[in-house]
């Protein structure tokens, strides 16, 4: 790179360009930048790192350099001698201007295009797919899940896979070998876009030209199809202890369900759940404020997850999910039924009534999967059986 090109480079650079101007490769670049540890002030934009040019010129001090000197046009080291790397005269760039007659010379006020390979240095899938999950925006459970198919699928299969080497062939090779390990289609399905997501970062950062992934085709899976339990499956499930993968109550058998644990603790949550077909975060994410019983409706704005082993209040699943329902007359009486309880409960004990509908330990949010585990505890589920409500 010459003095030209380094003055010629935007106000705000990427990482690699500023790697390259310091000698320093791509991959040690980003180590650098994950740590805090780049030799310039680094801004992170979204999954990207930004670097000030103004920084970086004066990292290597070319603060106020004139570009119409004659040595402006020939490369220089723009190397801080200190950093990692080899210097200009060791190793040229690749996009250096050349000083005979056999190819182009760069234009003083050209600035140097980023290569993906201009620095040699190769950078592997998994390399790559772990420094993504480090800058992308994803809610926590989405992270977790991501990381569990690169641990889990990719990290054995492409351990040695150079990002720029992973094509269609390559490809088809790891999906039709995590069928013949019995991997199943919908996890093959949901491993395929965590790959191609990571894939359409690393061409938006300029480490690979396309994303190979785009061109295959992978088979969505089939889901579970949802059975109800007819009085056969039921008399079939209690002569050989085998359940369908899905299946749901009638409504005759949801109606007797809940008539079995009328006054038990859980009810009122139960209950809207399976009249109102909330989910369990959503429930236990509902504020009284949400609710206006007068009108008969629910305001559903948020859900609660465990995220990193802490209980976290969420956006919602997805933007269609916000929205408001309708409460039938019974589900009004129950709620306000509860929060008498709630209430009279509250005043016997000096304590604030919470803000939450369903709360959990001192009146904060409840663990979605409190309403399963407790009434398992309580011995609800002979009572949540087919046998009974059959």
């Amino acid at each position: 790179m010459t003095v030209a090109e380094a003055m010629a480079l935007p106000t705000v650079t990427d990482l690699i360009t500023a790697g390259k101007a310091l000698g320093i490769g791509r991959t040690k670049s980003y180590e650098l930048a994950r740590t805090g540890t780049f030799p310039c002030r680094v801004i992170r934009a979204g999954i990207t790192y930004r670097v000030p040019t103004a920084d970086l010129l004066a990292m290597l001090g070319l603060s106020s350099p004139s570009v119409n000197r004659p040595e402006a046009m020939q490369p220089v080291a723009l190397h801080r001698p200190d950093a990692p790397g080899k210097t200009a005269a060791e190793s040229p760039a690749p996009d250096a201007p050349s000083s005979g007659n056999n190819g182009p010379v760069a234009h003083p006020g050209a600035a140097a295009a980023p290569h993906p390979e201009a620095d040699g240095e190769g950078v592997t899938v998994v390399a790559w797919l772990e420094t993504w999950l480090s800058w992308a925006r994803l809610r926590d459970t989405t992270r977790r899940s991501y990381a569990g198919h690169v641990r889990n699928h990719l990290r054995p299969r492409l351990s040695e896979v150079q990002l720029a080497d992973l094509d269609v062939p390559v490809l088809g090779q790891l999906f039709a070998g995590m069928l013949e390990d019995g991997v199943t289609e919908a996890t093959v399905r949901r491993v395929y876009c965590t790959l191609r997501s990571a894939l359409n970062a690393a061409v938006r950062e300029q480490l690979i030209g396309d994303n190979p992934a785009r061109y295959l085709q992978v088979s969505l899976g089939r889901r579970p199809h949802a059975v109800v339990w007819t009085r056969r499956r039921v008399k079939d499930w209690r002569r050989t202890g085998k359940r369908p993968a899905v299946a749901v109550w009638t409504p005759a058998q949801t109606r007797r369900f809940l008539k079995a644990i009328a006054g038990h603790p859980l009810f009122a949550i139960l209950q809207l759940i399976a009249s109102r077909g909330l989910r369990r975060g959503e429930a236990c994410g509902l504020r009284w404020s949400d609710l206006d019983l007068d009108a008969g409706l629910a305001y559903i704005s948020r859900q609660v997850q465990r995220a990193n082993g802490v209980l976290a209040i969420c956006p919602l699943k997805s933007a269609a999910s916000t929205r408001v329902v309708a409460l039938d007359p019974h589900s009004v009486a129950v709620l306000r039924a509860y929060r008498r309880a709630l209430e009279g409960y509250a005043a016997a004990h000096g304590i604030s009534l919470s803000r939450y509908v369903f709360p959990g330990p001192r009146g904060r949010t409840a663990e979605p999967g409190a309403p399963d585990q407790d009434f398992r505890q309580a011995g609800g589920c002979r009572e949540a059986s087919p046998r009974t409500a059959a």
